[in-house]
């Protein structure tokens, strides 16, 4: 649930990974495929927010008017 140990990690793998011959996948592959997941959720989070937050807010069609 560390999720920027884990952005973290995935990035150092992408960064420095080197497949030997013999290894069975590729894990730069992997690491990469599961950080693009990863910022994907966080950008689809961060609409969410948005669309959140713009339908609590109220219109700027309506006008307040201050008590006095």
């Amino acid at each position: 649930k560390d999720t920027f140990q884990a952005r973290e990690t995935y990035k150092s793998i992408v960064d420095n990974f080197e497949k030997a011959p013999n290894d069975p996948e590729d894990l730069k592959q992997v690491a990469q495929e599961k950080l693009t997941a990863m910022d994907a959720a966080q950008q689809s989070r961060n609409r969410e927010m948005i669309e959140e937050k713009r339908r609590r807010e109220p219109s700027d069609s309506l006008e307040v008017n201050p008590i006095k």
